[in-house]
């Protein structure tokens, strides 16, 4: 193996990149692993269930992601379980928004995989690497080692190129077990799905070629978090990778949910700017009839933006020129555009129901802030007095040390 080292790319690696691997339509991507405290999996998964519920629904809302009743229980289930997570629900539900923010929240490795009509093994397990083969093997041969030497080497993991669902299970040998997201499997045939099934019932994973044991997880602890997400708009999800799964069906947000996600993303507006943006947004959706209307994500990045230019008033000026975040085609754009004046005045005057509901939401908030003030205040004022303690100690220290006594 003189030669190995030169073309060592382990499947095994901690690093990682987005790729798109094959010529087919499906795309991956997987985030560069962040190494953590620990196995957090092996946390949670030993935390008693109201505890545990308690802490995914803090951690979840601490980076705006306010989580249904529904799905949190399959979430807790899935992770005592080791099951995969089956979500289900329209565009813009949130689905694979919680996996992005469970791996945002505990600083976890992603993988994801894109689901499209012609998937292939590559996109999803494994490719072998022909070129870094063939390159290896020319190298070798000029150095006079044995063709028969040579090939039980070129079918090593080092020249193995994973696909995001073996990149999970990589990290998970690792003792780093992250999250796997395969993202609108409905979009899978049920020939291309039965790819899953070897992989999320037996927990492992065999390689064409290698002769080495199967990549496996025995211990349960170990394995990652699979979340499937699907809008059942296609094929649907094949019913044998159904009955491996959990399942939770997510609603879209209620009007309070909506602006508590939007509030937590510009929570430095005063309440009447809040209010005008949330009553737009609702209006476009409502009444306005785009061909692509802004979901929650395009409306949280309107309200972001609105907070990091610290906008005091929703002027017509300042509609039009975040229309950017607001349309994503030019017939909406259009449409939108000429709409301004109307938006811009029926904001002045919210439903009633939109009024009170940012309005108990702000006194909550408010509310929250003024009981920890005093806590605060505490802090401040012992912080002030170790400091004061310290600066006379390291005073006291140095005239010591001036007049030659040892400190």
């Amino acid at each position: 193996m003189s030669g190995l080292h030169d073309f060592s790319r382990s499947v095994f690696s901690a690093e990682s990149s987005d790729t798109q691997m094959g010529p087919a339509p499906a795309s991956s991507s997987v985030s560069r692993p962040v190494q953590t405290k620990g196995n957090i999996f092996r946390t949670l998964r030993t935390m008693p269930s109201s505890q545990l519920a308690l802490r995914l629904r803090q951690d979840l809302a601490s980076v705006g992601y306010f989580i249904q009743d529904v799905v949190l229980h399959a979430l807790i289930e899935s992770l005592y379980s080791c099951r995969p997570l089956l979500l289900e629900g329209p565009p813009g539900a949130g689905k694979t928004h919680l996996a992005e923010k469970l791996a945002e929240v505990y600083h976890l490795p992603k993988a994801k995989l894109s689901c499209a009509e012609g998937i292939q093994r590559e996109q999803v397990l494994y490719t072998w690497n022909r070129s870094l083969q063939q390159m290896y093997l020319a190298q070798e041969r000029e150095r006079g080692r044995a063709l028969e030497e040579i090939q039980a080497e070129i079918y090593g993991l080092s020249f193995l190129d994973a696909g995001p669902v073996l990149k999970a299970f990589s990290w998970s040998m690792q003792g780093n077990p992250g999250i796997l997201i395969i993202d609108e499997i409905d979009k899978l045939s049920p020939g291309a799905s039965d790819m899953l099934l070897e992989p999320f019932s037996e927990w492992s994973i065999s390689i064409e070629y290698y002769s080495g044991p199967p990549v496996h997880l025995p211990d349960p602890m170990d394995r990652p978090l699979v979340i499937m997400t699907s809008n059942d708009i296609r094929h649907g999800v094949s019913a044998p990778l159904r009955n491996r799964a959990l399942y939770a069906y997510l609603t879209p947000p209620t009007l309070e949910e909506r602006i508590r996600i939007l509030h937590h993303n510009g929570s430095s507006l005063s309440m009447d700017v809040f209010r005008s943006a949330v009553d737009i947004l609702e209006r476009i959706q409502l009444q306005l009839k785009l061909i692509d209307p802004p979901g929650l994500r395009k409306g949280t990045a309107f309200i972001q933006s609105l907070a990091q230019k610290k906008i005091t008033a929703l002027t017509a000026e300042v509609l039009e020129h975040h229309l950017c975040y607001l349309t994503s085609n030019e017939s909406d754009y259009k449409r939108l555009r000429n709409f301004i004046p109307s938006l811009i005045e029926q904001s002045h005057f919210p439903p009633p129901e939109l009024k009170r509901l940012v309005e108990q939401h702000y006194a909550v908030v408010n509310n929250t802030v003024a009981e920890s003030s005093p806590l605060i205040s505490q802090a401040l004022v012992a912080c002030t007095e170790i400091t004061e303690q310290l600066d006379g100690l390291f005073t006291t220290i140095a005239q010591d040390h001036s007049h030659g006594l040892p400190c």
